[in-house]
């Protein structure tokens, strides 16, 4: 503190104006912008300030047969403690000066039961010193890790930044590391930050560590994929399934049937009957409205105009329905192996090609041009083979595969 005190000091700022800081700090002050603004300027001179410097001593003595020993610290030089007091040794760590031979006195022999604890959950200041104590991530990629976690609900936020593990993510651990322990411990990915740094520095060839990274983790993922059955285990026991959970919110547009909403993060929406589940936008309100503008309410995917959706009249599509004058026929992807096409006005149900591979809703060949394997009927003769009456020239935009599984 010497050099503060008479500001002779080189570190790039005025020295008046670090004594005047010095000044501030002994004047009484109870808001909390002065308390925040008291913080940063105790940790900013702190900084600067001369290490603090204390003796560290470990006693060892017997009693009877028993042997015992105790350690403590004597302080020497304050240096930044005397700024963050809080951070300093104290004075009831010292230990009394001995000499080898010594002869005490034992004035009372207790026998203390107490219970041990686990360690408490770690902060992100301690994670991050973990996390670059064995190489993993770099300055700009550690706070992505951290965030990332907490977004997927792997750990919370508690008082204190301290990072509590949830139920998934306690599950997420105990199954890699039942799996393969080195997707939870930090040696394959600080051995794979290790070789990108050799990169840098121009001692390893790129090509080659990204092959042999691939190969490594491509292996894993194989391994992982034929365990998995050791973490739905887990999860089982852990979770409820996800067609158990939530509430109805709205219904499916392939099915028809409702979905149920998710809160849990990350919310999403669930189809327990096509079995698929939709990533809904976070940390918003939820609102049932039709998603474009010229669908009304309670349309589904089998009405919907839009372009790009692989679910919508426009993909899946077929031609004008048998019964009905508005209506068309649509096929349901999801109705494999007993195929089968609806209409979305009326009530027709048709069904075709039971036990195929493969059925795809593909634009109109040229007349008499087929691929090889596939065939199209054109309406006129679906509406002869269904037994209607109702013929129309248009083409039938049906294409199926006609391989079929054998037993």
């Amino acid at each position: 503190m010497e050099v503060l005190r008479t500001g002779r000091c080189s570190l790039g700022f005025a020295p008046p104006t670090l004594r005047q800081d010095v000044k501030m700090l002994l004047q009484p002050r109870r808001s909390d912008g002065w308390r925040l603004y008291e913080y940063i300027t105790r940790h900013f001179i702190a900084t600067v300030s001369q290490d603090c410097r204390y003796l560290q001593t470990t006693i060892e003595f017997s009693i009877g047969t028993e042997r015992f020993s105790c350690g403590g610290k004597t302080p020497i030089s304050a240096g930044y403690t005397a700024l963050m007091p809080w951070q300093g040794v104290p004075l009831e760590e010292a230990l009394p000066t001995c000499q080898p031979g010594d002869a005490f006195t034992v004035d009372e022999i207790r026998l203390v039961e107490r219970q041990t604890g686990p360690p408490d959950y770690l902060t992100e200041a301690e994670l991050i010193t973990l996390m670059e104590k064995h190489g993993i991530g770099t300055d700009a990629s550690i706070p992505v890790h951290i965030n990332n976690i907490c977004q997927r609900n792997y750990v919370t936020v508690e008082t204190g930044r301290r990072l509590k593990p949830t139920n998934l993510g306690v599950v997420l651990v105990h199954g890699y590391y039942k799996i393969d322990a080195e997707l939870v411990l930090p040696t394959i990915r600080s051995a794979v930050e290790k070789q990108l740094s050799l990169i840098a520095l121009g001692k390893a060839n790129f090509q080659q560590v990204l092959q042999h990274a691939l190969d490594i983790f491509r292996r894993k993922f194989h391994y992982f994929v034929d365990s998995i059955s050791s973490m739905d285990e887990l999860m089982e026991v852990s979770f409820s399934p996800i067609a158990a959970t939530g509430k109805p919110l709205s219904r499916c547009g392939k099915c028809h049937r409702f979905m149920k909403y998710i809160q849990a993060k990350p919310s999403r929406l669930h189809c327990s009957h096509c079995d698929e589940t939709y990533n809904v936008p976070q940390n918003g309100a939820i609102k049932l409205n039709p998603p474009f503008r010229d669908m009304k309410k309670g349309m589904g995917c089998n009405e919907c105009t839009h372009p790009s959706c692989q679910h919508s009249l426009s993909a899946l599509g077929i031609g004008q329905c048998v019964e009905c004058d508005s209506g068309v026929l649509v096929l349901d992807p999801t109705s494999g192996p007993k195929w089968r096409m609806a209409c979305n006005k009326c009530n027709v149900v048709v069904h075709f090609f039971e036990h195929a591979h493969k059925v795809q809703v593909r634009k109109a060949f040229p007349e008499n041009v087929y691929p090889p394997g596939q065939h199209m009927w054109t309406r006129q003769q679906w509406s002869l083979k269904t037994g209607t009456k109702k013929a129309a020239p248009e083409p039938f935009r049906l294409v199926s595969q006609t391989n079929r599984r054998t037993d």
